[in-house]
């Protein structure tokens, strides 16, 4: 029965807002404890970028990455990790007074840390991670294990526990303050069984980790549902399109964890910078996928793209939606049957005001561009940072 009743009341996530602490009149408009943006080698083409102004709210550049190959070994070639651009990105970071995370894994990383981190690789891995930690001088590691199966739960703990006594010996030795272990993870809220394990695995992780931040991007797949969703909503569809499927979502995601028992402050939210295209994969017979929430009968394809491809090949004002449950900005393309999901500067400033409002540690942002020039992604991370550093008024907190 105990078990029965946890259940229901971690997925009772509309029954009711978790209670907030109240805010003193001098701390009504505080900042996040951590923006982290990722920093993909390959796109590291001018590190004295991160000089100018629209990083100035970023705490944390996070390196992204170091591969793991299906056969267990680390790879730092394929995201062009090359020890100029550690160095490089480190020294820029330092000036700023921003620490500079080495990032491990990423997107299908999972099968090569599931043989590195075994019980016969980890101490090796380990040592590894921890000797690019102090030879370069990173600040820490941010573990993104994707896919995170659960079955993989105890060697992602293992590897975790390992870390961060690595990482204390280093900090000794450097005399210096806790150096950070952050993690990313994936949520499915149409993964019922995932999402009732995913806090129980990371409670007892909570003492090893600095920052646990919720990849609350990327959410809507086809794979995954039988409609056209938001990349990143921040609240659920008034009614689902199809009985038995959540509308992904940010909300929901973070109430997992808050009625799970973990503070607020220890919880991170995710941000995107790219565009997502769903498009029908037959050409000769294209399925109408213009409208959010459209039952797909052949699976269509999404593709990603960068903002400046978006607004260039795309964007019209006239094909502007905003949706007003999700708090969301889409683009409906009928003419061409098109949906496109993305974020723009009402939709970051809703966020931030998110993250404020519930009282979290802070946010990631995926991701910082290759170029210097002014463009629409600098744009983006320039409201990223005004938004971070301005109060702005409240209005992504709804009450359900």
């Amino acid at each position: 029965m105990r078990r029965f009743c946890l259940l229901l009341a971690l997925f009772a996530f509309t029954s009711g807002t978790p209670p907030t602490r109240t805010i003193a009149a001098q701390d009504a408009c505080p900042r996040p404890h951590w923006v982290g943006a990722y920093v993909p080698g390959w796109a590291q083409e001018d590190s004295a970028q991160f000089q100018d102004p629209e990083f100035d709210s970023i705490t944390h550049l996070l390196h992204f990455a170091v591969f793991v190959r299906p056969n267990g070994s680390l790879d730092l070639r394929s995201n062009e990790l090359t020890p100029n651009n550690m160095r490089d990105l480190i020294a820029q970071g330092h000036h700023r007074g921003r620490k500079v995370l080495l990032v491990v894994g990423g997107e299908r990383a999972d099968k090569g840390l599931r043989i590195a981190c075994s019980p016969k690789n980890l101490a090796h891995t380990v040592q590894t991670l921890a000797n690019l930690v102090e030879t370069y001088g990173y600040d820490g590691i941010d573990m993104d294990w994707e896919p995170f199966p659960t079955r993989d739960a105890q060697l992602y703990a293992q590897a975790i526990k390992r870390l961060r006594k690595s990482l204390d010996e280093i900090s000794v030795r450097r005399n210096r303050t806790r150096i950070v272990l952050s993690a990313a993870i994936e949520v499915d809220l149409n993964d019922e069984p995932y999402m009732r394990s995913l806090p129980q695995i990371l409670a007892d992780l909570r003492q090893y980790l600095d920052q646990i931040n919720l990849m609350t991007y990327t959410m809507a797949s086809p794979m995954k549902l039988p409609f056209v969703w938001h990349n990143s909503a921040l609240y659920p569809a008034g009614k689902s399109p199809k009985p038995g499927f959540r509308t992904p979502n940010v909300d929901e995601a973070v109430r997992v964890f808050l009625v799970a028992g973990f503070q607020p402050s220890q919880l991170g939210i995710g941000i995107n910078l790219h565009g997502y295209v769903w498009r029908s994969r037959d050409k000769f017979n294209a399925e109408d996928l213009s409208q959010v929430g459209t039952i797909w009968e052949v699976r269509p394809e999404v593709s990603e793209l960068t903002y400046e491809e978006l607004m260039s090949q795309y964007f019209s004002p006239s094909r502007y939606r905003w949706d007003s449950d999700a708090h969301v900005p889409y683009l409906s393309i009928p003419e061409r049957r098109m949906f496109v999901s993305y974020e723009d500067e009402r939709g970051i400033q809703e966020k931030v005001a998110y993250v404020r409002s519930r009282q979290l540690g802070g946010m990631i942002v995926w991701d910082t561009g290759g170029t210097r020039e002014v463009n629409e992604s600098r744009r983006l991370l320039q409201i990223v940072d005004e938004s971070v550093r301005r109060c702005a008024p409240d209005t992504a907190h709804r009450q359900h």
